[in-house]
C-alpha cells in the first residue's frame, strides 16, 4: 500500500472553454458537454464548481476522457469544456485559445498534489524518503526562482512549445509542504466530499496513509 509523506498546492487547475465559446459562468454548463478525468482532478474540479455555483452536476454531461486522450475532442469541439491541470489548459490556450472558466482558486478547491511511497520501501529506507523530500523542497524553491529555465528543462522532456514553456513559467507554484494535521484534516473534507456526491465507492481512512517525513 502506498503512503503519502508530503503534497503541494494545486491552484492552476482550470475548467476551460473554447475561444469563442458563449459560456461565461459556470451555470453556463448546465446541458452542456465537459470533459473531466472520472474520479480524479478534472471531476473534482467540475463537481466543486457546479456545487459553488448552485448547480447539480447531475445536470451536466461528463465526458470522461484520460487528459491525452481528452486532448484532441476538446479540440474538434465536441465538448463545450474541459476540466484538468494546467499543462493541458497551457496547450489548448497557445495553441487553440482556450479560455479560463474557473480557476481552482476561484472554486475554493482543496485538491493538492500528492507524493507518495510504497509501505515496504518506507519501512526499508526511511533516511532515503527524507532526502527525496529535501530535493524536492530545494528544487522547487529553485523553480521558483527560475521559472522560465525550469520550464525550457520540463518542456524539453515533454516536447512542450516554446510558447507553452513561456506559458507555464509565468504560472508557477510553490513549494511541497510535510503531511500534518492540518493536511490531514484537508485531505479528509476531499475525501467526505467524493464519498458523498458518489465519486468514489468507499471513504479512506487518511490518517492510515500519511506519514510526517520531517520526523523521518
Amino acid at each position: 500500500m502506498p503512503t503519502i509523506f508530503c503534497l503541494s498546492l494545486k491552484l492552476l487547475c482550470v475548467v476551460f472553454i473554447p475561444k469563442n465559446s458563449s459560456i461565461t459562468t459556470v451555470k453556463d454548463l448546465v446541458g452542456k458537454k465537459v470533459i473531466v478525468n472520472r474520479g480524479g482532478t478534472g471531476e473534482y474540479l467540475l463537481a466543486k464548481g457546479l456545487e459553488k455555483a448552485g448547480v447539480s452536476i447531475e445536470q451536466v454531461q461528463r465526458i470522461y476522457l484520460g487528459p491525452a486522450d481528452a486532448a484532441p475532442v476538446f479540440a474538434s469541439g465536441k465538448a463545450n469544456a474541459w476540466a484538468v491541470w494546467e499543462t493541458f489548459f497551457a496547450n489548448a490556450a497557445v495553441k487553440d485559445g482556450a479560455k479560463i472558466l474557473a480557476t481552482a482558486g476561484e472554486i475554493d478547491s482543496e485538491n493538492d498534489s500528492i507524493y507518495i511511497v510504497h509501505n515496504a520501501f518506507l519501512e526499508k529506507h526511511p533516511d532515503i524518503v527524507k532526502a527525496v523530500y529535501d530535493v524536492l523542497l530545494q528544487e522547487s524553491q529553485w523553480v521558483l526562482s527560475n521559472a522560465a529555465q525550469a520550464m525550457q528543462i520540463y518542456g524539453k522532456e515533454f516536447k512542450l512549445s516554446e510558447g507553452v514553456q513561456k506559458f507555464m513559467s509565468e504560472r508557477v507554484e510553490g513549494t511541497p509542504i510535510p503531511v500534518g494535521a492540518a493536511e490531514i484534516e484537508k485531505m479528509n473534507r476531499v475525501s467526505d466530499w467524493f464519498f458523498k456526491l458518489g465519486i468514489i465507492p468507499k471513504k479512506p481512512t487518511i490518517e492510515n496513509f500519511v506519514v510526517d517525513v520531517t520526523k523521518l
